[in-house]
């Protein structure tokens, strides 16, 4: 069961600033999500159904064919980078 305190939680961890009735509004969604998941659970048979990455079928779609690029190399990466750290650029922390 997911509560607004949970909800609370989880946008402070994900640094999401929300008005109280934004959460009301993410568990009355979460409700609709969490019945919908129950009317699937209830399918007989569902067990037996592959998951779909894509509703349908695509016969005309193939990976291309790998072509080789021009690449700098690191040392020209890193030139302009304020702070480095062996051949890796050093960046502020943004996340506790």
């Amino acid at each position: 069961m997911i509560t607004k305190d949970k909800l609370k939680e989880y946008a402070e961890k994900l640094m999401f600033r929300l008005e109280e009735e934004q959460y009301d509004t993410l568990l009355r969604e979460f409700d609709v999500i969490l019945e919908q998941m129950k009317l699937i659970e209830d399918i007989k048979e569902i067990d037996g159904i592959e998951p779909m990455t894509f509703p349908f079928e695509l016969d005309n779609v193939r990976p291309r064919e790998d072509e080789k690029i021009e690449t700098i190399d690191t040392e020209m990466a890193l030139s302009n980078a304020k702070e480095k750290i062996g051949t890796e650029v050093k960046v502020p922390k943004v996340v506790e």
